[in-house]
């Protein structure tokens, strides 16, 4: 997985559908819910890119990337060209994930309470389980180490995050004072722009403050589902 020294020159996202299993009022995909779907043809598009400019890892995102019906095909093209693969689910197919085992490196898995999670002793594939902090769910200490006491054998990485700042709920929910009073392992800027924190080695990216610093941040490159080959989600 990513860690505070990866660059936006290190990876492309390859956002393959805007069809997602789930309705999260803090999702950043404007465009959530549309069942739109990359071609390989476009996936190709992405893999020159990689090759023409020494990039080494595509992070496979949605939507949700496991409703695309062609997304097993989709890693074993990328994987053919030698290519690092990291994907983005909310694990609500995991028959899909399990085949994904072992062609896909690494999985980041988004924690949304399900009945059911996998176990890094069962996966080939790296597995990081991230899970946003959020009020009125994980907003104190106490809540915070239970997760991570819970899950901390079972995945062999656990990344934290706080809201991004796009819509009412995310306003209303993003501010968790307890994070300030945290005891913490150090401090990291990730990209030049997002401030992080490591607790208890586990990494809390601060999306609720601004980097102190002044690094210039450029922005990732990524591969839409039509084909467009740019640095913004829009």
């Amino acid at each position: 997985m990513f860690n505070s020294k990866t660059t936006t020159n290190d990876y492309i996202f390859l956002i393959v559908t805007h069809e997602c299993t789930k309705r999260c009022p803090f999702c950043i995909d404007s465009e959530r819910g549309k069942k739109e779907y990359i071609t390989l043809a476009n996936v190709k598009k992405a893999i020159d890119y990689c090759i023409d400019n020494n990039v080494g890892t595509i992070t496979v995102l949605g939507g949700e990337p496991t409703c695309h019906s062609d997304i097993i095909d989709i890693c074993r093209l990328i994987k053919s060209y030698g290519l690092n693969i990291v994907m983005t689910t909310n694990y609500m197919n995991p028959v899909v994930v399990k085949a994904l085992d072992g062609i896909v490196d690494s999985f980041n898995i988004s924690h949304y309470d399900q009945d059911v999670l996998p176990k890094q002793e069962d996966f080939k594939s790296d597995l990081t389980l991230s899970k946003l902090l959020i009020k009125d769910d994980i907003d104190t200490k106490e809540k915070l180490d239970a997760f991570i006491d819970t899950y901390q054998n079972d995945f062999n990485d656990i990344k934290f995050s706080t809201l991004t700042d796009i819509n009412e709920f995310t306003r209303t929910h993003k501010d968790l004072p307890f994070l300030n009073d945290l005891l913490i392992d150090r401090k990291v800027t990730i990209m030049g722009e997002i401030e992080g924190h490591y607790y208890r080695g586990y990494l809390i990216k601060r999306f609720d403050i601004k980097a102190t610093d002044n690094y210039y941040c450029q922005r990732s490159m990524k591969m839409h589902v039509n084909g467009i080959l740019k640095r913004t989600w829009v």
